[in-house]
């Protein structure tokens, strides 16, 4: 019996045919032994490549035809003589060149409609005898509906994502509020206040431009401040103290605090305290990227610290537009809301541009900026 060639690669040649020569005694010669196949396949097998024949000969094929065998998800060996088969769950596949002629051939054979790249599938009954006849094929993990779900799963994850990371609705906060109550998001009040705060800082160019534009508007902020850029710049902490804003601990380190033991967490937690001259009740503390392990908050809370987020950031660190910054703020703009923007990244033109723009919104609606604490007071008084 003449050997064919092992099946070893995505698509397959099977069986050659040139100058208009019929392989149907040579494939049948490969087929008909096989004791695994069902008789109605091998009939098959021949009637396809006999059909895609005569297509490549109408069509004037100098190299003849080919015929493939498409390579499913999962392989089972039980074409032994022909070599290793790859099945999709919902049968075998055979395909050709995609040109009309062959599209025509197989339409009329099997009655399916092709695609870009022509798959013929056998009906399910046949795939179904393969499968009753020991061919090993696991639902798991080949395709169909399995994947289709996936995917579909994959697709609403993402959306949801996205509508919580870039468009923030308040909604979302409820349940922020709940999985972390230990975490401020905003603070419930029934006056038209809301809260700034400002990180990364201070920075020498922006950090005053931002002290400038809140002069203006007759606004306060709170400032969270890396301990280490404090001791460089220890007259914007002052200056920041003279407006009368408030500052807040935001680590020594602009950087992760995943790595760090409970002692060096504490050291940096206290590094910046003294050196942003933390001293005003309450402390507010918030990780450098806003994120840090449970344990650290509650070491964080055994120092008196309260550990504040927000519910309006505008992801400004990751440059968004102008337009953008303004209208998620805006959007957000409800009593007892959190707003965090950044003074200290490295480029912080963007946020600036888009201050005003927020700070004239809140004022035409009759909003109030204050700081954190001042919101927390608020609260407590109503």
């Amino acid at each position: 019996m003449e050997s064919l060639p092992s099946l070893a690669s995505p698509r397959h040649e099977i069986g050659r045919l040139e100058n208009g020569e019929m392989f149907r005694d040579r494939l049948a010669g490969h087929v008909q032994p096989l004791a695994e196949l069902p008789e109605s396949l091998s009939i098959l097998l021949v009637k396809l490549v006999e059909e895609l024949a005569t297509a490549g000969v109408r069509q004037g094929s100098k190299n003849g035809v080919i015929a493939h065998l498409k390579i499913g998800n999962c392989k089972v060996p039980c074409l032994s003589t022909i070599g290793n088969l790859s099945v999709p769950c919902q049968g075998f596949s055979f395909g050709s060149k995609s040109k009309p002629a062959f599209r025509e051939a197989t339409q009329r054979l099997l009655g399916v409609a092709m695609r870009r790249q022509p798959l013929v599938r056998l009906n399910p009954e046949i795939s179904e005898q393969l499968r009753s006849r020991g061919s090993i094929i696991s639902r798991a993990s080949c395709g169909g509906q399995p994947e289709m779900f996936l995917l579909i799963s994959i697709a609403f994850v993402i959306a949801i994502w996205f509508l919580v990371f870039w468009i923030q609705p308040l909604a979302a906060i409820n349940l922020y509020e709940r999985l972390t109550p230990n975490v401020l998001y905003r603070v419930r009040v029934n006056l038209p206040i809301v809260a700034l705060s400002f990180d990364d800082g201070p920075h020498p160019t922006f950090t005053p431009q931002v002290l400038n534009v809140l002069q203006r508007y007759d606004a306060k902020a709170t400032f969270f401040l890396i301990g280490e850029r404090a001791l460089l710049y220890p007259e914007l902490v002052a200056q920041i103290k003279a407006a009368g804003h408030q500052v807040g601990n935001h680590y020594y380190q602009n950087a992760p605090t995943f790595g760090h033991s409970d002692a060096q967490f504490l050291s940096y937690l206290q590094q910046t305290e003294k050196a942003v001259g933390l001293a005003e009740e309450p402390k507010l503390f918030r990780a450098p990227g806003g994120v840090a392990w449970p344990r650290q908050l509650k070491l964080a809370r055994a120092q008196g610290y309260k550990y504040a987020l927000g519910c309006a950031y505008p992801n400004d660190p990751m440059h968004p537009p102008v337009w953008y910054i303004a209208w998620l703020v805006k959007k957000n703009l409800a009593p007892g809301a959190i707003i965090i923007l950044h003074d200290g990244i490295s480029d912080a033109t963007r946020t600036i541009q888009a201050l005003p723009e927020i700070l004239h919104s809140g004022r035409q609606r009759g909003i109030r900026f204050v700081s954190i604490g001042e919101l927390m007071v608020a609260s407590r008084q109503t």
